[in-house]
């Protein structure tokens, strides 16, 4: 119940971390503050995994400093922010948590700083340090620093620079410590027109919903995306970007309907929208209208041989931590699951090496979805040297989703393997259905040493690969192939 007054009265206040999501969609701080929690999406396992260690890492930076933690009942921000001005008054090194309000904006920074520089408190003031699990900083991280930065100035008088310490990457905390620190540079612009708007928003100023790859993961899934079906909103359209679809609703184009009888030379009037991006949304609009899908170029693939390969990665890529190379090997009609696994971090060397020799032995053109396995060849390479075998390898590529974007434009809003392969009639069999649950398995397997783990990986992998089959048999269909 306590837990439940501290969200309502931070929902009638603006945070710091709405400047964040703000930066992913201006409906989601709508509805964070607005919308009915019971109709939230839980947290995935992985989504809170991840808050988890984000906790952990911040404690364990936390831990070397000496720090000064107000105590205050649950909700009772207001004897927080006492407290916190207390220790300011007092001129103490560190303050972890400290609660800053001013104007109806509430600041929690993970720490303050005092920095021998003149304020209201004297002599020194305070400079904001929010601390981030990830690697690289975002605009939202950023802005979160400014937002902090700014409620400091409205205190103590001075606007104080800030900083992220963000984690080093596992492969050079060895020699560059548990964190690198990273000083943030005050925005004003920026930060004042964002500002302004999470304020509307937050005040109840609602936007329309607009459809783009962060939908998948939001806790208000549900609540916008069943309205842009229903509405057949334009932005259903994969790929558009939020600038044209803004421009486009301003003209009452609302839906893909009306998408779908423009011409290209009606497109290329708005900004950003270019003769081939005109054709590629008209297709698009046509083929969310009918349900059918448009082939507009022919299907460019190699000619089936009797031995093919289908290929797919799985990895840490926050880590940089490649852990299986699978393959889905069709020699004839015979189908065999292959792959090489690194059953810990330190074992990648080995697990590349032995992949190598097993694709280089296999030979063929060798099919994958998307292009990050090009990727993880470049990044392995780079990391351990450029290899003859690897290079031959990116020669024999196929990329199935290029394929696609060249060719045919299918009836729907994502072009993941994830959309396609299901359109297709392929289901994922396993526990583990995504990319993200393929991670979070590999992480409790080190942390357990329990088989499980590694099983529940191997399915999901080996379902990725005959999805990939699938796509890839399908294209030949509509290329006159047979398979």
């Amino acid at each position: 119940m306590r837990r439940s007054l501290a969200a309502e009265i931070m929902s009638k206040l603006v945070k710091a971390t709405d400047l964040s999501a703000f930066k992913r969609c201006d409906r989601l701080v709508y509805l964070n503050h607005n919308g009915d929690p019971a109709l939230r999406v839980p947290s995935s396992a992985y989504q809170k995994w991840v808050q988890d260690q984000g906790i952990a890492f911040e404690q364990q930076v936390v831990s070397t400093f000496d720090i000064f933690e107000p105590e205050y009942p649950i909700a009772d921000f207001e004897q927080g922010f006492a407290l916190t001005l207390d220790y300011m008054r007092q001129g103490v090194a560190y303050i972890f948590q400290g609660v800053l309000l001013v104007d109806g904006l509430i600041g929690l920074p993970d720490l303050m700083q005092r920095v021998d520089d003149p304020s209201n408190f004297g002599s020194y003031h305070y400079r904001p340090v929010d601390v981030k699990s990830a690697t690289k900083a975002r605009i939202g991280h950023e802005l979160q620093v400014m937002f902090y930065a700014t409620l400091l100035e409205s205190i103590q008088g001075v606007r104080p620079e800030g900083s992220l310490f963000l984690r080093t990457p596992s492969s050079e905390a060895e020699s560059a410590g548990l964190f690198t620190e990273m000083p943030v540079e005050y925005d004003a612009e920026i930060f004042d027109e964002v500002l302004a708007q999470v304020r509307a928003l937050a005040a109840g100023e609602e936007p329309p919903p607009f459809y783009s790859s962060t939908c998948k993961g939001c806790h208000w899934h549900d609540v916008c995306v069943p309205e842009l079906e229903a509405s057949e909103d334009v932005s259903l359209l994969s790929g558009i970007r939020r600038s044209v679809w803004q421009q486009l609703r301003a003209q009452g184009i609302r839906t893909y309907h009306d998408m779908a009888k423009l011409s290209p030379g009606e497109l290329v009037v708005y900004k950003g929208v270019g003769k081939i991006t005109a054709e590629k949304m008209i297709n698009q609009a046509q083929a969310l209208s009918t349900g059918q899908p448009v082939v507009f170029a022919p299907v460019d693939l190699p000619e089936p041989t009797d031995l093919e390969i289908f290929f797919d990665v799985e990895s840490v890529p926050s880590e940089d931590c490649f852990y299986l190379m699978g393959l889905l090997v069709r020699r004839g009609d015979d189908l065999t699951f292959e792959y090489d696994l690194a059953e810990h971090p330190g074992e990648q060397a080995a697990m590349w090496e032995q992949f190598l020799q097993h694709i280089d032995r296999i030979g063929g053109w060798v099919y994958h979805y998307g292009v990050y396995e090009r990727t993880a060849i470049n990044c392995l390479m780079s990391r351990f040297g450029e290899d003859p075998r690897a290079l031959d390898l990116l020669d024999r590529l196929v990329d199935l989703q290029k394929v696609i974007n060249e060719s045919v434009t299918l009836p729907l809003k994502g072009y993941s393997l994830k959309d396609v392969a299901p359109w297709l009639g392929f289901e994922w069999s396993g526990v583990t259905q995504h990319a993200d649950d393929s991670m979070l398995e590999y992480f409790h397997w080190l942390e357990t040493g329990d088989r499980t783990h590694i099983d529940n990986i191997l399915v999901y992998n080996k379902d990725d690969v005959e999805a990939t089959r699938v796509v890839r048999d399908w294209l030949l269909t509509l290329s006159g192939g047979e398979k």
